[in-house]
Parts: structure tokens; C-alpha cells; sequence
């Protein structure tokens, strides 16, 4: 089973590549715990294809605090996925990046500090510096109305008028309706018997779009326009 993380903050996901945390508790001569126990800093690494100027003033602003989520999940969607809801977070380390050899994407490292930590809506731990007070803001547990859900999608031109046709070589847009799927990704079908689809100057095979990660609400994404097959004598295809 292949897991997937992503990091959720202020309305953007970004996708985990590496994250490492622990907690720890003193003890005495015989093992036994005597302390509460110390949750530290979660070290994550990022991986996005632009560039991200608040994580650098998060950093270098001491008393900057962030709310942000790290959810956990299978990419096939089966399992259920783990969350931590971190509140006033503060930003103690930050790396950026850069390969020449691979300019599709940026790392940042981020080593954060949370006062107040929640894992699948349980609170497990308030630090003395905490100000959001956890017994207000809680993180209930989704029901049935709010689940997850892929509301619709459809195909637009550049104004955001839904398309019967297009001409081959136009750049339409898929738009995606999703409810409470901020950083899953989904597989959209397409299924089009008249046209092929290209999106970042690869073919859409078998009219499956792989992969795509839910970034809002309301999503668009651009696709090129191709020919079913190699006969391109008809230049306008129905969909």
C-alpha cells in the first residue's frame, strides 16, 4: 500500500516528502516516566512547483504563529487517513532548495513547534504558550453530511463557459466541484470517444487524468485539445 502525506496551510497543500517526528518523557533510574510527556518539532520536507515567500516570513518572524493540518493517507483511498491539526504554530527552521537538474520543483524543509496538538479530532497535547484554547477550537470527527465527496466535473473554454465542441489544438479547462478533498488526489475519466486529451504536454491515456491533486474547492485545469487518432481531417470533434 502506497501512503501519501500532505501538509494543508491557509488554503494551500503541499505534498510530503519526508517527515520524522517524536515524543519524548524523562525517567528515573528504573524507566519510569516522571514527566508529561514532550511532543517536539515535526520536521517536513516539501516538494512544490512554486515559489512559497511566507514560509520564509514565517521563519524569520519570532511570534508569527500558523494553524495547519498533516494528513496521512493511502493514494488508492481505500484505507482511512490519519491527521494531526497543529495550532499556533511557530516556524523554528527553514531550508529552500533548488536543483538546476530538476527545475519542475522546489524543496523546503520546515521544522515546526505546535503548543496545541490534535490527532483525528483527539486532543493530545497543550503546551503552557498555547493561545488558541483547544476546548473551543476542536476538530469533530466528519459525519455522514460532511463527507468527502467529488461533487462534478466539466469542461469549460477560458471564460468559464461550459463547451459541447471544441477545434483540435484548443486549450479547454476540466473543472473540478469537490466538498472536504483539499489535498487527496483523485483520478478524473474523461471518456471521450472523439478526442484525446494532453495535459502537461503528455497524452491522457485512455482518457484517464491520473494523479490530480485537489487544490480547492472549485479546481481548473488545462488541457490541449488532440485528435482520436492520427486522421486529423475533421478539425471540430463533439464532446
Amino acid at each position: 500500500m502506497t501512503i501519501q502525506g500532505k501538509l494543508l496551510l491557509e488554503g494551500e497543500a503541499y505534498t510530503i516528502i519526508n517527515y520524522t517526528t517524536e515524543i519524548t518523557q524523562q525517567c528515573d533510574y528504573n524507566g519510569r516516566p516522571f514527566s508529561k510527556p514532550n511532543w517536539k518539532i515535526h520536521d517536513i520536507v516539501l516538494r512544490t512547483n512554486k515559489r512559497n515567500d511566507h514560509f520564509f516570513e514565517w521563519a524569520v518572524t519570532p511570534l508569527m504563529t500558523k494553524h495547519c493540518e498533516i494528513i496521512f493517507s493511502s493514494a488508492d483511498g481505500i484505507s482511512r487517513s490519519s491527521t494531526y491539526k497543529l495550532f499556533d504554530v511557530h516556524c523554528l527552521f527553514y531550508n529552500l532548495e533548488f536543483d538546476a537538474n530538476n527545475t519542475s520543483s522546489i524543496l523546503y524543509r520546515l521544522k515546526l513547534s505546535a503548543a496545541t496538538t490534535f490527532f483525528n479530532g483527539v486532543l493530545m497535547l497543550t503546551k503552557p504558550w498555547a493561545k488558541t484554547d483547544p476546548h473551543v477550537t476542536t476538530t469533530k470527527k466528519i459525519t455522514e453530511e460532511e463527507e468527502a465527496a467529488l461533487i462534478d466535473y466539466y469542461l469549460t473554454d477560458e471564460t468559464n463557459k461550459r463547451l459541447t465542441s471544441a477545434e483540435i489544438g484548443d486549450t479547454v479547462y476540466l473543472t473540478i466541484q469537490t466538498k472536504n478533498l483539499i489535498g487527496e488526489l483523485l483520478s478524473i475519466d474523461l471518456h471521450n470517444p472523439n478526442v484525446d486529451f494532453k495535459y502537461e504536454g503528455k497524452l491522457v491515456e485512455n482518457d484517464v487524468l491520473k494523479n490530480i491533486q485537489v487544490q480547492a474547492a472549485i479546481q481548473r485545469i488545462a488541457l490541449e485539445v488532440l485528435p482520436e487518432s492520427s486522421d486529423i481531417e475533421t478539425q471540430q470533434m463533439v464532446f
